[in-house]
């Protein structure tokens, strides 16, 4: 439900309160399960997408790349969308 809100809050163009709330769920207690936390940055990136900021995206989603092996098909579109705005 909160990564609901931080979603909503990202398309109410609030994306500084919608980056701070997928900071609070990602350092949740215990850690979140893949699926989840992939949503997560899923929604940090599409952020800073819809600001403008499509190399600050590309460049969030290298670093992501660099820690987790595997990562869902929502950040992967996500990936694509901001080679795209790059483009």
């Amino acid at each position: 439900a909160k990564l609901g809100i931080a979603d909503v809050t990202r398309l109410q163009r609030d994306f500084a309160r919608a980056r701070e709330m997928c900071t609070a769920i990602a350092a949740a207690q215990p850690p979140l399960e893949t699926d989840l936390r992939h949503a997560v940055e899923a929604c940090r990136l599409r952020c800073l997408l819809d600001e403008g900021q499509p190399l600050a995206a590309a460049e969030a989603f290298l670093a992501l790349r660099r820690t987790e092996p595997v990562l869902s098909g929502e950040v992967w579109l996500v990936q694509i969308q901001s080679l795209l705005a790059l483009r």
